[in-house]
């Protein structure tokens, strides 16, 4: 108890000190998070259901800390430290399992140093991790009902959680152990929710899926070379994200090890399969499953525990004092991300528009929703708030799908309303941007912002009707 209540404090005074941004995708998450605390509805404004939150479990467990501490925001930072103290409790039971006395602090010392789990914030990458290590405690304990329970609630957080289930299922079927408790323990969690979202969101799977999956890649990069573009732009911390990856290889002997190195290489073929675009939270699934295989290197017994922690600590520390020279202290944006603008410059945006027409306006936009849909009192409409246009972007793209793909998709939108829920947008807001130089004033706006992000440069207009 005591070495719980130490890493979360630890973490807690961590995140404090950095206090890093959250991404724009992360607002979008308190938007969910805030709409369900405050009116009970599941979308983005009160009123209006959507499906195009990724991860409900993320967004159930923000509201609900969001609802205690009064601010949503930092429930970001209360939730990620309590879920970290409760990845060290499972690292302590794979580190009695697996005889490895160093590895809860080593493993949690190699997470929280990680500036793609940090630049993750607000998302769902550290629940996600979390649930990861629960679920290998579960499996190196043997616990088989337990660890579906545990997949369920990967699932819900991420649905690229069924693969570290099929993984997992798998192997206990290849070692002739029994599996139809860990079968029907993860459908007993994931199954009530599907229902609902099926019934009363209208679709079995999140708006989310269908948004990314048909977008296109970002000037030639894809999940597939995406991690050039960001080795690019953020060297050291792209590096640093990866940097006790390579250790994951000597982990091999464990059969741990294997699970956690296997789930990385399937994630990364699947997503590049899909060939959606680069997101940065993206990779966090390998990023933390090889974390976590590396720390199992690095406790292995041996030298003392305590020298092995101090080691990665020194290597901790270096890897969060580079990417801070790298990105300047204190932190104006993530220290990795794709935003086109800072949270301050969106909200600065929101605060100015509400202020130029007022409030509870509809506003048509394509951009990136999450802060300014916080910030503004006006109501933003694209495909994560309105969920009718998930439906015109399957019709824009019906002859990409064959015929099979057809059948599954009007079965999975059997309940949809197909319809907007909102009336005609009375405004529209236009964005574009340029990673190269600031965008030209736009003549005949209503009003315009300019924003910049350490990679981007964009340009917002405003105008009368859609």
């Amino acid at each position: 108890m005591l070495e719980a209540a130490s890493a979360f404090i630890a973490v807690l005074v961590l995140l404090a000190i950095l206090r890093i941004p959250l991404t724009d995708d992360a607002y979008i998450t308190l938007d969910f998070a805030r709409t369900l605390a405050t009116s009970g509805t599941w979308g983005m404004y009160p009123g209006h259901p959507s499906n195009a939150a990724t991860s409900p479990l993320n967004v159930i467990l923000t509201a609900a800390v969001g609802r205690a501490v009064g601010s949503y925001p930092a429930a970001v930072v209360v939730l990620s430290a309590m879920e970290l103290t409760a990845a060290f409790a499972s690292f302590r039971v794979i580190a009695v399992r697996m005889r490895l006395p160093a590895l809860p602090w080593v493993a949690l010392t190699v997470w929280v140093a990680n500036p793609l789990l940090l630049s993750s914030l607000g998302l769902e990458g550290v629940l996600f991790a979390t649930l990861l290590a629960a679920s290998s405690a579960a499996f190196v304990s043997g616990r088989h009902r337990l660890l579906g329970g545990l997949l369920g609630l990967l699932v819900l957080t991420r649905p690229d959680g069924g693969l570290l289930a099929v993984l997992s299922v798998g192997l206990l079927a290849f070692r002739r152990q029994p599996i139809s408790g860990t079968i029907t323990a993860l459908c007993c969690v994931v199954a009530p929710w599907c229902v609902y979202s099926w019934i009363h969101l209208g679709s079995l799977i999140p708006d989310t899926f269908f948004i990314k999956i048909f977008q296109t890649g970002w000037e030639g990069y894809s999940f597939r070379n995406g991690l050039a573009r960001y080795f690019h732009d953020y060297p050291v911390a792209t590096a640093a994200s990866f940097v006790f990856a390579p250790l994951a290889l000597f982990a091999l002997g464990t059969c741990l090890g294997c699970v956690l190195v296997a789930f990385a290489v399937l994630h990364f073929a699947a997503y590049s399969l899909l060939d959606v675009p680069p997101y940065h939270w993206y990779y966090l699934p390998e990023a933390v499953s090889l974390g976590l295989a590396a720390s199992l290197t690095l406790a292995r017994p041996g030298r003392s525990g305590s020298a092995r922690v101090a080691a990665a600590g020194v290597i901790a520390g270096g890897v969060l004092a580079a990417c801070l020279a790298e990105a300047g202290f204190p932190l104006r944006e993530p220290l990795i991300h794709t935003n086109w603008a800072s949270t301050l410059e969106y909200r600065h945006v929101a605060e100015s528009l509400d202020a130029r027409i007022g409030q509870d306006h509809g506003i048509s936009f394509g951009g990136e929703v999450g802060t300014l849909a916080f910030y503004s009192r006006n109501i933003f409409l694209d495909p994560f708030t309105d969920t009718s246009e998930v439906i015109d972007i399957l019709r824009a793209n019906a002859l990409r799908r064959p015929p099979v793909v057809g059948l599954l998709m009007r079965l999975n939108f059997l309940w949809h309303p197909l319809k907007s829920s909102f009336p005609a947008p009375a405004f529209r807001l236009d964005g574009e941007y340029s990673r190269r130089y600031e965008l030209p004033e736009t003549p005949g706006a209503l009003a315009s912002w300019t924003t910049h992000s350490r990679r981007y440069f964009a340009r917002y207009s405003l105008w009368h009707g859609e």
